[in-house]
């Protein structure tokens, strides 16, 4: 009769509800593998704690440590194999989950737009982009995945690791190419927000700087972007970088006093089954066509896929000078 119970047991945790309220949030939004760290689950409003019955981190149980009152519950996580999941608590037969899942050993994927130790540009110009991160967390914080994925398996990545040191501030190079003048890092999602990124990009001759920021994955934009009002003379050149996936792209340039489009054109990207969908589009003749001369200030429309999420760079370089002025979506 006893073996009965427990079998009846262990099938009411496997068979989940049929419906979960997702009302909660979780600090930190991952952690390590390894498990037995301290987690914060926070309600939205939805749901007060007063008696939770269990927490479920996926299919693998919880420790309930204290309520801290109705709207912060203290969980001891247990280990897990890397990959996200849900975290559900199971309260006066209802159950409340994660709005965002939770990420055992999974990273944010963090775009630096620039990334070149030395890019030859337009009129003779050189490039060269300088990389600090500032990690302000007080142990050691990796910028490479440490889990790597294949087929479906997760296991530790063979590459080394990049770590910056707790409380400490590193300078990267060798992180972009001509081919690829960009990178990405990886932080562990529950330490994204304590690294700092300084990413300035300088022409090697003239001295002159821009800074661009690093562009984590919840910065990323769909649907429509507008750059508004850019200055169109013939002093400056304007490139457009478009870091997206598959799909189309349409760049309309219209007139900013009447809203007059004056010029749209349509890039094919990659096809949606492409394996790694990830590239770089660049207009560097933004303004050059006679369709645009004379009209003073200029909209920039960017329309992808509904679907594809992406981030805009729009710069004005001053013929003379080699000043930048750098653009991103508003």
């Amino acid at each position: 009769m006893m073996t009965h119970l427990r079998i009846a047991a262990v099938l009411l945790f496997i068979a989940s509800p049929l419906f979960a309220y997702r009302s909660l949030t979780a600090e930190p939004r991952g952690i390590s593998p390894a498990g037995w760290q301290l987690v914060h689950l926070l309600s939205n409003g939805d749901v007060y704690f007063f008696a939770p019955s269990s927490v479920s981190f996926g299919n693998v149980l919880g420790t309930i440590v204290q309520v801290v009152n109705v709207y912060d519950l203290v969980v001891l996580a247990p280990p897990h194999d890397p990959g996200f999941v849900d975290i559900t608590v199971r309260q006066d037969g209802q159950a409340y989950s994660t709005i965002e899942r939770f990420g055992y050993g999974m990273t944010e994927e963090v775009l630096v737009p620039i990334a070149v130790d030395l890019l030859p540009g337009a009129n003779g110009t050189r490039w060269s982009t300088e990389i600090w991160v500032h990690n302000d967390a007080g142990h050691a914080v990796p910028i490479d995945p440490e889990y790597c994925s294949f087929i479906g398996s997760w296991h530790p990545c063979s590459a080394p690791v990049t770590r910056i040191a707790a409380n400490g501030t590193i300078r990267l190079t060798g992180r972009g190419s001509a081919e690829y003048p960009y990178t990405f890092f990886y932080p562990p999602i529950q330490d994204a927000d304590s690294l700092h990124y300084s990413i300035v990009v300088r022409e090697l001759s003239t001295g002159q700087t821009a800074a661009i920021a690093a562009v984590r994955e919840r910065d990323r934009r769909t649907g429509r972007v507008v750059f508004p009002a850019v200055a169109n003379d013939g002093g400056r050149r304007a490139a457009l970088r478009l870091y997206s996936g598959a799909g189309l792209i349409t760049i309309s340039i219209a007139d900013a006093a009447t809203g007059k489009v004056l010029e749209a054109r349509t890039i094919q990207r990659r096809f949606p089954t492409d394996i790694d969908p990830f590239s770089l589009v660049s207009v560097p003749d933004l303004f050059v066509t006679p369709e645009l001369r004379g009209h003073e200030r200029l909209d920039v429309i960017i329309d992808t896929q509904p679907y594809d999420r992406y981030w805009a760079l729009l710069t004005l370089t001053d013929n003379g000078t080699q000043q930048v002025t750098v653009f991103t979506p508003p």
